[in-house]
């Protein structure tokens, strides 16, 4: 895409078209089968894909003896209060307008230009969400387009996907993000400053969930929105936003065939880091059991001796861990 301060030039092109180059997929390995073909290629991102998201049914533990944080009735009520002018303008007027077009046809550029003229009709959108909990599928179909994560790949798992959502959807989705606040990197900052300053010797570990995103179980991810005392409605907002999109991948610029989403969370959805965190909730509480059992020892901090044995934030895990060095 052309911005403001690019000229229509030569070397222009030649970036962009070494661009397209990079990203073009002339074969591809399923299986140890190499495939050249292009609709084979096509056809076989297609399977892996609408494999990949396929719902996968088995019987689960119940985490609801793990005691799992609650919210208030004050933060419940907060949640569904209805969606102002001032609240989808601000989130219009501050979204990135550069971004790639959504399968709608449009980028947020369109619509911030243009957005005292159809605004009214808008918010008619959103209010309606609002009050019937549902979106109409067509505004919630995605593209997910394949970014080479190394130089010369040769496999699927060489890409990484990125869901491009639409643009109507997106503003939405973004109202409900920024109803939540989360505070981990600051307070992992905070630990990893004082522990330098006293020069405190202390094991910290990342963990890295292998496709974290795309594994997460729907019916897993409702079931505890409700223990923690999430509303029905809230619930039902959540369901259809990660439920209702029909996904299409685009290879060599053209898309496959669609396919439900059954599982998993879209990389670049603006809720995906607050869904997520819930569902790793309940790997938090796993932690803070293990405490209490003296399996694992947290670390103490500042002067209110705050002991804290992990952190989350998306799909980053730190484990803080108080340790006895014998050598």
């Amino acid at each position: 895409m052309v911005e403001g301060r690019d000229k229509n030039s030569k070397f222009f092109h030649c970036v962009a078209n070494g661009r397209r180059r990079s990203n073009h997929i002339s074969e591809i390995s399923f299986n140890g089968v190499k495939i050249t073909d292009p609709p084979q290629v096509r056809n076989g991102v297609f399977l892996f894909f609408k494999d990949h998201f396929k719902n996968v049914r088995w019987s689960r533990p119940k985490i609801r003896s793990l005691g799992l944080k609650q919210i208030f009735e004050e933060e419940i009520k907060s949640l569904e209060v209805v969606f102002s002018k001032e609240e989808v303008s601000a989130v219009v007027y501050c979204c990135d307008g550069d971004k790639a077009i959504d399968p709608d046809g449009l980028n947020l550029r369109f619509i911030k230009a243009n957005w005292e003229n159809i605004q009214e009709d808008f918010l008619k959108f959103i209010l309606e969400f609002h009050g019937n909990r549902d979106i109409v599928k067509d505004l919630n179909n995605t593209f997910i387009t394949l970014i080479p994560k190394c130089f010369n790949p040769e496999i699927i798992k060489d890409f990484k996907p990125i869901s491009l959502v639409g643009s109507m959807y997106k503003i939405f989705a973004e109202v409900l993000a920024n109803r939540q606040i989360i505070d981990s990197f600051v307070i992992a900052e905070e630990i990893i400053h004082t522990w330098r300053k006293s020069k405190e010797m202390t094991p910290l570990v990342k963990l890295d969930f292998e496709k974290a995103y795309d594994s997460v179980d729907h019916s897993f991810l409702d079931s505890t929105l409700e223990d923690m005392r999430f509303s029905l409605k809230w619930r039902q907002w959540v369901k259809s936003c990660i439920s209702s999109p029909s996904l299409s991948v685009l290879v060599n610029g053209c898309p496959t065939d669609q396919f439900l989403m059954e599982r998993g969370l879209r990389q670049g959805d603006p809720v995906l880091p607050f869904l997520f965190n819930i569902v790793v909730e309940c790997l938090s509480c796993l932690f803070k059991k293990a405490q209490e059992l003296n399996l694992v020892r947290g670390v103490s901090f500042g002067n209110a001796e705050v002991h804290i044995s992990h952190l989350q934030f998306a799909d980053d895990t730190i484990l803080l861990l108080k340790q006895k060095w014998s050598t």
